[in-house]
């Protein structure tokens, strides 16, 4: 992915008069339309304008012909508006608390996704909740890396010595599910190890892409780096926006699911943990 002072060698972003203009008009909501050719570095873009603002953005994935090319947003604010109202200091069925900063009501919302056979009520007994959305109470780091909530969301300051971000539970589970909503600037080096103990590494999901073997995000590995389920869909993947990544753990039984999409299960006999 390439930085922004390396977009801005080749197309004229004339980002410092986007940032002026948001904080002339004290924005809180900014839509970005890209053309298509700079589609893939929108992220990269949002990024950038968050660091200098304190603008939220959603990115306009539709077709984009030009200057003149604007969309019809019709009553977005309005919509996010009763979201929030309906939703404010509440928890998504993601495990995500709803802030006077949240603004999304689909990557949020319909991407995070729970099958209906699928029990995942905290109030349940027996369940409880692994994310508050406020803190990292349930949660230890390692290493140097640095964790963090802000917005409700884990923010990660790179361990540089060692270039991991280790992140998880103080606690050992059972069962449990895991609804982990990301954003990548492509490719990434990211996964979520499962049944991790000291001396025993248990299998693990994948964030990242594989080449040799093929496996897109979704994808299940072992301990011993040999891939047990393979996601070949490519479609469900969502490169420029939110993903949803849903995992359960039935003891030595491990399902996944991507953006709605059943990715499969294996399983693999080892200790219990996450």
């Amino acid at each position: 992915m390439k930085t922004i002072a390396e977009l801005e060698k080749d197309y004229d972003l004339e980002l410092d008069k986007v940032i002026l203009e948001i904080k002339k008009k004290k924005a809180k909501l900014v839509l970005l339309q890209f053309p298509d050719g700079l589609k893939p570095y929108a992220t990269a873009v949002v990024d950038y304008l968050e660091e200098k603002t304190s603008a939220e953005f959603i990115i306009w994935l539709d077709t984009c012909y030009g200057a003149c090319d604007t969309p019809i947003l019709g009553n977005l604010e309005e919509k996010i508006e009763v979201f929030r109202e309906k939703w404010l200091g509440k928890t998504r069925p993601n495990g995500r608390l709803i802030t006077k900063t949240s603004v999304c009501t689909d990557c949020h919302g319909t991407h995070n996704y729970i099958p209906q056979n699928v029990k995942s009520d905290p109030a349940e007994p027996g369940w409880i909740s692994l994310f508050s959305g406020r803190n990292l109470k349930g949660w230890e780091t390692a290493g140097d890396s640095i964790w963090s909530v802000k917005a409700a969301r884990l923010i990660a300051v790179p361990d540089t010595s060692k270039q991991r971000n280790v992140i998880r539970t103080a606690h050992e589970y059972a069962d449990f599910q895991i609804s982990i909503t990301f954003r990548a600037s492509w490719p990434v080096n990211a996964w979520v190890s499962l049944r991790q103990q000291e001396h025993i590494s248990g299998p693990y999901v994948a964030i990242f892409d594989s080449a040799k073997p093929t496996a897109q995000p979704g994808s299940i590995w072992l301990s011993d780096e040999k891939l047990a389920l393979a996601n070949l869909r490519e479609s469900v993947v969502e490169r420029l926006t939110w993903n949803t990544l849903l995992i359960e753990a039935k003891q030595d039984r491990y399902s996944t699911w991507l953006n709605k999409q059943k990715i499969g299960f294996c399983e693999n006999r080892v200790g219990s943990g996450l």
